[in-house]
């Protein structure tokens, strides 16, 4: 029984981890300018 709870909880993060992941696509496609990192990697035109 703890192999198969294990083995569900597995699933349901890897679902919420990919749930995540494609929200936070989303938004940084609406709203690039909320990341400052790349910001000194571009360069100066």
């Amino acid at each position: 029984m703890a192999i198969s709870t294990l083995g569900t909880y597995s699933v349901i993060s890897l679902f919420e981890g990919l749930v995540t992941g494609l929200i936070v696509v989303a938004l940084l496609r609406l709203r690039p300018e909320l990341v400052r990192v790349g910001d000194q990697l571009r360069p100066a035109t």
